[in-house]
């Protein structure tokens, strides 16, 4: 857990927490109903918590009283303004990325150039905070299409299928630290990040040999 904080995304840890929670009670599935209840009384009270945390509650606020679902509502309210609705820069985010796809298909925009083609599709509709920020895509399936095209997009793919499909031949740990991981590159440009990285290339490698010896 210490390293999906790390990682920095509420979403993600919500996802684990639950896959922690769906662990535990299949470790003591064969224990009382008295243990299992206390396992899940146990989860609920550190969400409730987390939930108390100021900067959870802050961000919680924020989402409450400023999301909106209409694209052109969210447009114009970041084209006036820095907000600090993360779920509406998500949107946006995705649906210009999402754009530059289509347009760049099949061969993408390059490795080196897909950072200043998003910046100026935020300049485009002046989306003051992804230009103030310099966002990347916040999700690393579109990053991979945007900057190399359908060939490296699908290979992207093929890799991510690959690690799944370790998961049903592998122990518990790998399991669940892939998924989440899969998971956490819907929301996340992971592989932008040295500790996502770090992640791909090292620890779920590791974590494959260790349970491919154990299962030996």
């Amino acid at each position: 857990m210490s390293l999906l904080a790390l990682m920095g995304n509420r979403t993600i840890l919500g996802i684990t927490g639950l896959f922690l929670l769906f662990y535990l009670l299949n470790e003591f599935s064969d224990k009382g109903l008295i243990i299992r209840l206390g396992i899940i009384l146990i989860t609920i009270l550190s969400g409730i918590g987390l939930s108390q945390m100021d900067i959870v509650n802050r961000k919680m606020n924020v989402f409450v009283k400023t999301t909106d679902l209409d694209l052109e509502v969210i447009k114009t309210k970041n084209r006036f303004t820095i907000t600090k609705n993360t779920f509406e820069h998500r949107v946006l985010i995705n649906y210009l990325s999402s754009k530059e796809i289509f347009d760049s298909f099949p061969l993408g925009v390059g490795t080196g150039d897909y950072k200043d083609v998003m910046l100026e599709r935020y300049k485009e509709i002046k989306f003051k905070a992804g230009i103030a920020n310099e966002y990347n895509l916040h999700n690393q399936y579109f990053s991979e299409f945007l900057k190399t095209g359908i060939l490296g997009g699908i290979l992207f793919m093929i890799i991510i299928f690959n690690l799944l499909m370790e998961v049903k031949r592998s122990q518990k740990i790998y399991s669940y630290l892939a998924i989440t991981f899969c998971i956490a590159c819907t929301v996340e440009s992971y592989l932008d990040r040295q500790h996502g990285v770090f992640i791909f290339t090292l620890l779920l490698p590791f974590f494959i040999k260790y349970e491919n010896y154990l299962n030996k």
